[in-house]
């Protein structure tokens, strides 16, 4: 029991020391990010990529990015629904054919719609391989202002493309 008390004790020396490695008056020194990322690599080593070490390797593809998926084979390896500020939504674990991966998060009548009669009707939530890839629908949209003056602006809604 003595020698557990003793490492444990040593365990707890080692993590204060190792947090006061950089002392305040180094940090007061720093004005710039570079200086920072020199400053930890310094004490630390390599600095580790978080997206390498911790994510699971899945890029989010932002809405004007799902573009990148018109036309392009493609599966969904996986999807969930949430609920989001402006309702329930899709997101998406993509895998592409060039061995790119994706999450897209999707509430639309394209893409979510498509998935949700999907899962609804065969109680899948995942392995969808999609030949064709995302096809776009571009539309105009237009809005009533609360003074009666009507806005016009373009959009785009995406789809999973089943055509052969």
């Amino acid at each position: 029991m003595a020698r557990e008390e003793t490492q444990e004790t040593t365990q707890e020396t080692t993590n204060a020391e190792l947090q006061l490695i950089i002392s305040p008056a180094q940090w007061r020194d720093v004005k710039s990010f570079d200086e920072a990322m020199a400053l930890v690599q310094s004490v630390y080593g390599n600095i580790a990529k978080a997206s390498d070490v911790i994510g699971d390797g899945f890029e989010l593809l932002e809405s004007d990015e799902k573009k990148r998926l018109v036309k392009v084979p493609l599966m969904f390896a996986s999807w969930t629904f949430s609920d989001g500020d402006h309702g329930e939504f899709a997101s998406v674990r993509v895998v592409t054919m060039k061995n790119d991966k994706f999450i897209i998060n999707d509430g639309s009548t394209g893409i979510y719609r498509q998935l949700k009669d999907y899962t609804e009707q065969f109680g899948a939530t995942g392995g969808l391989f999609i030949q064709r890839g995302l096809r776009v629908s571009e539309y105009t949209y237009e809005a009533v202002m609360p003074d009666g003056a009507v806005t016009r602006d373009k959009a785009h809604t995406y789809y999973i493309d089943a055509s052969l």
